[in-house]
């Protein structure tokens, strides 16, 4: 079933809507300055203030707009890090594991310590080599990466 979207609704939506909201207040911003210069005797085209009134407003809405799309980018960003980060120390504890669950099968109690061993050695160094991207020190891009080509 697919789901139909409006103009202002669905993915994208706030970059449609950006134009059409400085439109607007760039239309308000320039008739409350044609009135007021009409009620000070001074016809618009005499004034330069008119002109320059909506320069800078436009220039805000688009500073505004453009610094609340980078702030949800950076969010998203940072988002999907944090899940390739899961997703990969999950695999890795998981590898860990499977050495606990076959220690417990083996009779040898020199045989399960050694597995348990290698099993808490292999979680110990899946949590330090983790540790330097969730300080942000490296892109965790990079280790999906490497995760995929090993």
């Amino acid at each position: 079933m697919t789901q139909k979207h409006g103009l202002f609704s669905g993915p994208g939506a706030d970059r449609r809507l950006a134009p059409v909201i400085t439109g607007l207040v760039l239309f308000f911003v320039s008739y409350g300055t044609d009135l007021v210069t009409y009620v000070m005797g001074v016809k618009g085209a005499e004034t330069i203030f008119n002109n320059l009134l909506i320069g800078l407003a436009g220039a805000g809405l688009v500073i505004f707009f453009q610094s609340v799309a980078s702030h949800d980018e950076a969010r998203a960003r940072i988002k999907g890090q944090r899940s390739i980060l899961a997703g990969e120390l999950n695999h890795r504890i998981r590898l860990a594991m499977l050495l606990v669950r076959q220690s417990a099968t083996l009779e040898d109690q020199d045989e399960r310590g050694r597995l348990i061993a290698e099993a808490v050695e292999q979680m110990d160094k899946a949590l330090n080599e983790l540790i330097p991207y969730v300080a942000g020190a490296e892109d965790v891009r990079e280790l999906s990466n490497r995760q995929k080509s090993a």
